[in-house]
Protein backbone atom coordinates (compact mmCIF):
# COMPACT_ATOMS: atom_id res chain seq x y z
CA UNK A 1 0.00 0.00 0.00
CA UNK A 2 1.17 3.53 -0.79
CA UNK A 3 0.27 6.58 1.28
CA UNK A 4 0.70 9.96 -0.41
CA UNK A 5 0.66 13.16 1.59
CA UNK A 6 0.67 16.43 -0.35
CA UNK A 7 2.04 19.65 1.12
CA UNK A 8 1.64 22.83 -0.93
CA UNK A 9 2.47 26.47 -0.58
CA UNK A 10 2.96 29.26 -3.10
CA UNK A 11 6.49 28.04 -3.93
CA UNK A 12 6.27 24.29 -4.18
CA UNK A 13 4.31 21.07 -4.01
CA UNK A 14 5.80 18.19 -2.03
CA UNK A 15 4.56 14.62 -2.36
CA UNK A 16 5.61 12.58 0.68
CA UNK A 17 5.33 8.90 -0.22
CA UNK A 18 5.26 6.07 2.29
CA UNK A 19 5.08 2.37 1.45
CA UNK A 20 5.54 0.66 -1.90
CA UNK A 21 5.36 2.31 -5.33
CA UNK A 22 4.36 -0.88 -7.13
CA UNK A 23 1.54 -2.35 -9.19
CA UNK A 24 -1.79 -0.55 -8.91
CA UNK A 25 -0.26 2.13 -6.68
CA UNK A 26 1.65 3.55 -9.68
CA UNK A 27 -1.45 4.77 -11.59
CA UNK A 28 -2.72 6.25 -8.29
CA UNK A 29 0.51 8.28 -8.00
CA UNK A 30 0.36 9.26 -11.66
CA UNK A 31 -3.19 10.61 -11.31
CA UNK A 32 -2.12 12.67 -8.29
CA UNK A 33 0.82 14.03 -10.27
CA UNK A 34 -1.34 14.91 -13.28
CA UNK A 35 -3.89 16.76 -11.11
CA UNK A 36 -1.15 18.74 -9.40
CA UNK A 37 0.66 19.52 -12.67
CA UNK A 38 -2.41 21.41 -13.85
CA UNK A 39 -2.25 23.69 -10.80
CA UNK A 40 1.27 24.89 -11.69
CA UNK A 41 2.40 25.63 -8.11
CA UNK A 42 6.18 26.16 -8.33
CA UNK A 43 8.54 23.24 -8.17
CA UNK A 44 7.49 19.67 -7.52
CA UNK A 45 9.43 17.61 -4.99
CA UNK A 46 9.00 13.91 -4.25
CA UNK A 47 10.06 12.77 -0.80
CA UNK A 48 10.86 9.08 -1.29
CA UNK A 49 12.68 8.51 2.00
CA UNK A 50 9.89 6.26 3.34
CA UNK A 51 9.38 4.24 0.18
CA UNK A 52 10.27 0.58 0.70
CA UNK A 53 10.00 -0.83 -2.82
CA UNK A 54 9.72 0.54 -6.35
CA UNK A 55 8.92 -1.80 -9.23
CA UNK A 56 9.73 -1.17 -12.91
CA UNK A 57 6.50 0.74 -13.58
CA UNK A 58 7.15 2.90 -10.50
CA UNK A 59 10.69 3.63 -11.70
CA UNK A 60 9.35 4.52 -15.14
CA UNK A 61 6.87 6.99 -13.61
CA UNK A 62 9.57 8.57 -11.43
CA UNK A 63 11.84 8.89 -14.46
CA UNK A 64 9.08 10.71 -16.35
CA UNK A 65 8.41 12.98 -13.40
CA UNK A 66 12.14 13.71 -13.04
CA UNK A 67 12.43 14.45 -16.76
CA UNK A 68 9.51 16.85 -16.35
CA UNK A 69 11.39 18.81 -13.68
CA UNK A 70 10.44 17.06 -10.43
CA UNK A 71 13.07 16.86 -7.71
CA UNK A 72 13.63 13.61 -5.81
CA UNK A 73 14.51 13.47 -2.13
CA UNK A 74 15.77 9.96 -1.47
CA UNK A 75 17.30 8.00 1.35
CA UNK A 76 20.20 5.59 1.10
CA UNK A 77 19.59 4.61 -2.54
CA UNK A 78 20.35 7.77 -4.49
CA UNK A 79 18.43 9.13 -7.46
CA UNK A 80 20.94 7.56 -9.87
CA UNK A 81 19.32 4.17 -9.32
CA UNK A 82 15.90 5.58 -10.20
CA UNK A 83 16.57 8.16 -12.92
CA UNK A 84 20.02 7.33 -14.21
CA UNK A 85 21.03 10.97 -13.62
CA UNK A 86 22.35 13.17 -10.85
CA UNK A 87 19.87 15.41 -9.04
CA UNK A 88 19.02 18.68 -10.75
CA UNK A 89 19.11 22.00 -8.94
CA UNK A 90 15.78 23.67 -8.41
CA UNK A 91 13.80 22.63 -5.38
CA UNK A 92 14.92 24.62 -2.38
CA UNK A 93 15.68 22.12 0.38
CA UNK A 94 14.81 24.78 2.98
CA UNK A 95 11.25 24.62 1.65
CA UNK A 96 11.24 20.86 2.29
CA UNK A 97 12.23 21.47 5.90
CA UNK A 98 9.72 24.26 6.36
CA UNK A 99 6.85 22.11 5.07
CA UNK A 100 7.63 19.30 7.51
Amino acid sequence: MLKIRTDQDEYSTVFRLEGDLVGLEVPKMERRWQRTAHMGKGCLCLDLRRVNEIDDSGKHLLQRMFAGGAELLVGSHGPHSITGAAPKPGCDRSQMTRLS
